[in-house]
């Protein structure tokens, strides 16, 4: 006697989505599957240990890598189709932190070589202090230019900067470019004294901390003066030697700024090291 067979038909599902992401990004995938019977379950799971049920399967890989994304469609009767989806996880690039930089005015800052790891991405920039002579934005190093200061206090510049690569944004990195004014003293008062007199100390301490970066005084900071028995207008030379320069060493007139302070009745000289 014959027995009969029914023989259901299979399921045919595939997969659609991304090939490509960054890590720690969520992506979706989606199902397509075709059936004359009622699907009962849709089952997900990707390589890395991700699962998941359903029409759409949204995930997020960690790491960098290739990974593998599979679903099981099985209808009510039992029969089942797989499919397979590829994806690449690309990695993150990181920017070499750059030093911060501080200058004084006038200062050549050289090109600044900027990178990340994996090499080869896309590097932009920005700074938010444009008067200092570097424009606000641009892409790959950035170029040798001069600093610029023309106030009293200091100009800091922000320098932010980032790095693409394969769609993949780095988190920023930012460093500072300081920029001092060039040194000012203020001129002190005249003096007349008899002979034999002493004079009024003179300060010279009319700098701000972020000038005294760039310049050194060479001199005391106080000077008590004699008169002598002329009254004779001299100058007194003031000399600012760059604070890069050890101060033990012997400088030429043109590696020194010169500011000079009148006295009355006095002669006095200042000495270079």
């Amino acid at each position: 006697m014959p027995v009969p067979v029914t023989i259901f038909n299979s399921p045919s599902v595939s997969i659609s989505g991304p090939s490509v992401t960054c890590p720690a990004t969520p992506v979706t995938f989606n199902s397509s599957v075709q059936s004359t019977d009622a699907i009962a379950t849709l089952e997900w799971s990707s390589t890395d240990g991700g699962t998941g049920s359903g029409n759409d399967y949204t995930h997020s890989f960690n790491l960098p890598g290739s990974y593998t994304v599979q679903l099981i469609a099985t209808t009510v009767n039992g029969c089942a189709d797989t499919s397979y989806h590829t994806i690449i996880v690309h990695a993150i690039p990181v920017v070499t932190p750059v030093a911060n930089q501080t200058v004084c005015n006038g200062a050549m800052i050289n090109t600044i070589n900027l990178s990340s790891n994996p090499s080869g991405s896309t590097i932009s920039w920005t700074n938010d202090y444009p008067s200092i002579g570097l424009a606000a934005s641009g892409t790959g190093d950035i170029p040798a230019f001069t600093a610029v200061n023309t106030g009293s206090t200091q100009a800091i510049a922000n320098i932010t900067v980032t790095a693409v690569s394969n769609g993949c944004s780095s988190t920023t990195e930012t460093f500072t470019i300081t920029v001092n004014p060039d040194p000012t003293i203020f001129q002190p008062a005249n003096q007349t004294v008899c002979n034999g007199g002493v004079t009024t100390g003179v300060i010279f301490n009319s700098f701000t901390s972020a000038v005294s970066n760039c310049y050194q005084i060479l001199t005391g900071q106080m000077i008590s003066l004699l008169s002598v028995y002329q009254p004779v207008v001299q100058a007194i030379s003031l000399y600012l030697q760059p604070s890069t320069i050890p101060m033990h060493q012997s400088l030429l007139i043109s590696q020194l700024r010169q500011l000079q302070v009148h006295v009355m009745a006095i002669r006095w000289f200042l000495p270079l090291p």
